[in-house]
């Protein structure tokens, strides 16, 4: 829509134009903000019913990992391993399963999201997923924060990050990338060595399989099961 004229106008004299469900990618979100789209980060889940945090501020939209801040009547904390919790009125009950209905909140009202992040004062910023989250060499690392600046490359389509095991390192990261255009691995290297800390540099660049269609939701199982099979890697 954005490279539309005419769609583009539309898009920036809406009220709001709300982004959830999965992060957009930088390079969409600065675009958007540029072309005075009034782009609302919203930050939930499922089980919160809806967004429980949210940012209406054009700047915070198109930096990488910024929710915002807790709506009215929402809590938000984060303990010291980066786990983020909530608590809302709008928390369900529980899930129901054969022991009866178990609740999701804790004897306080915290619900553990199963993610990971930090507070800078009231903003919060949402790292990614604590089950995704690997060491490598001493350091955490967040697949998430190496897809968002991938990601954001014009030559990248799609790229997933899975760890992958290494006898020095414990892991290291892996990237599989659709490609717009072709590059040498060499080029991606040496692009994620200005951009990327040490530790979440791609070890290795892996075409994307034919049979995993790039989408909205990104196959991680069956990506780490292809990889697993040691496919060829881009030259």
């Amino acid at each position: 829509l954005l490279d539309e004229p005419s769609t583009a106008r539309a898009l920036a004299g809406l009220r709001a134009v709300l982004l959830g469900g999965a992060p957009a990618p930088r390079g969409l979100r600065q675009r958007a903000v540029e072309a005075g789209v009034p782009l609302v980060v919203t930050y939930g889940m499922t089980e919160t019913t809806a967004f429980v945090v949210a940012s209406t501020n054009p700047a915070e939209a198109a930096e990488d990992g910024v929710a915002g801040r807790a709506l009215p009547g929402v809590d938000v904390r984060v303990d010291g391993e980066g786990r983020i919790y909530v608590r809302t009125p709008t928390l369900a009950l529980g899930t129901y399963g054969p022991r009866g209905l178990e609740p999701l909140a804790d004897a306080e009202g915290w619900f553990a999201t199963g993610d990971r992040g930090r507070l800078d004062g009231d903003v919060l910023h949402v790292l990614g997923r604590m089950d995704r989250m690997f060491h490598s060499g001493g350091v955490n690392v967040q697949p998430e924060t190496i897809e968002s600046v991938v990601g954001a490359w014009p030559e990248i389509e799609a790229v997933a990050v899975l760890p992958l095991e290494d006898p020095d390192w414990g892991a290291r990261a892996a990237a599989i990338v659709a490609l717009r255009e072709p590059r040498a691995a060499a080029d991606l290297t040496a692009r994620a060595r200005d951009e990327l800390a040490p530790a979440e540099r791609p070890i290795g660049w892996w075409p994307w399989p034919a049979e995993l269609a790039p989408g909205s939701k990104v196959p991680y199982a069956a990506l780490a099961a292809w990889l697993a099979s040691r496919p060829e890697r881009l030259d």
